[in-house]
Order: C-alpha cells, then sequence, then structure tokens
C-alpha cells in the first residue's frame, strides 16, 4: 500500500486528539485547592489586607532560615504580641497548617514541614497595629 497525503492527514489528527486526550487526563489528576477556607470572605477584606501589607513593607522582608531539622522565621522589629503564622501548600491542602505564637526577639522557631513550595503569611500585632506578610518558599 502506498502511503499518500490521506493518510498523512488521518495520522496527524489520530496524533492530536491523542494529544488532546493526554493534556485533558493530566489536568483532571491535578489536585487545585482553595488557598484557606475563607477564602471568599477574605476577598471580601481585600482592601484592610493590602494595607497590612504595605504597613509590613515598610517595616522590611521576613527571612527564613533553614537549620535542617527546624526553620527559623525572622520578623522585622520587636515587641509583637501575637504572630500568627500559616502555612499553605497549593497542591495539598490537608498539608496546611497554622501556628499562633509570641517571638523572641523577633524570632519563631518551627519544626520543619514536609519539604515541597509552601505558601507562608505571617500575621502580627504590635500597639493595635496589624503587619502581614506573604511568601513562597521551597522548603
Amino acid at each position: 500500500m502506498k502511503f499518500n497525503w490521506g493518510h498523512g492527514i488521518t495520522l496527524t489528527l489520530i496524533a492530536f486528539i491523542g494529544f488532546i486526550a493526554f493534556l485533558v487526563r493530566g489536568t483532571f489528576m491535578e489536585r487545585v485547592d482553595l488557598t484557606s477556607e475563607d477564602y471568599y470572605q477574605r476577598e471580601v477584606d481585600f482592601e484592610d489586607e493590602r494595607h497590612e501589607l504595605m504597613a509590613a513593607d515598610k517595616l522590611g522582608e521576613v527571612t527564613l532560615e533553614d537549620n535542617g531539622e527546624s526553620i527559623q522565621l525572622n520578623i522585622p522589629g520587636e515587641n509583637w504580641n501575637d504572630v500568627k503564622v500559616n502555612f499553605y501548600r497549593n497542591d495539598n491542602a490537608e498539608m496546611d497548617f497554622e501556628i499562633v505564637s509570641t517571638p523572641e526577639n523577633g524570632s519563631i522557631h518551627l519544626d520543619k514541614p514536609d519539604s515541597g513550595m509552601w505558601s507562608i503569611e505571617i500575621i502580627a500585632n504590635r500597639d493595635s497595629e496589624v503587619y502581614r506578610w506573604k511568601f513562597s518558599q521551597f522548603i
């Protein structure tokens, strides 16, 4: 049998349909969770959150130090009353956790979470002001 343009079009269509089926299957296999349970209420409160982020930017950046078995978050400034640290995994909401702590000398020590990309949100209170930092870090 001779290979002609009809065979070429048929093979191209079969390859294209197979590629699309592969992409559709891959998208249904990926887990996509909301970043938090109260996602919609947080959208409503976005303006307050924006002011908290701007206030935190004026203080400086939070640094994260990996000590092997633990991590240390260094928050700029001192005299923090309460600090809430949220760790979010974008690919698995079951791994999300929250820690409420009072830092010593601007540092919070935590057990090292599972390896992967984490979205970290820190909400700190000082003198009736609220400061918020958000960043992503591979731990």
